[in-house]
């Protein structure tokens, strides 16, 4: 997972813009994973589906971040 943590992370930084669309699509997307990963058969399996799941997770969670706080009123951001 740390893997596809970086990956994702590096991936999110390289993005110019937060979209909703992104935001929705890599929720889904983790959501799925993580199921197909809650009922993998084996370890290995188990194991390899840790690097997508990292790199959703992580670009669930810049791209809402980001999401909220360019949506705030700029004399309230903190700078």
């Amino acid at each position: 997972m740390a893997v596809g943590s970086l990956a994702g992370a590096l991936l999110a930084a390289r993005r110019g813009t937060a979209r909703m669309r992104v935001l929705i699509a890599s929720g889904v997307a983790f959501g799925v994973l993580e199921i197909v990963a809650a009922t993998a058969p084996g370890l290995w399996l188990f194991a390899l589906l840790m690097v997508p799941i990292g790199v959703f997770s992580m670009t669930v969670n810049v791209t809402a971040n980001t999401s909220i706080q360019m949506s705030t009123d700029p004399a309230v951001r903190a700078v």
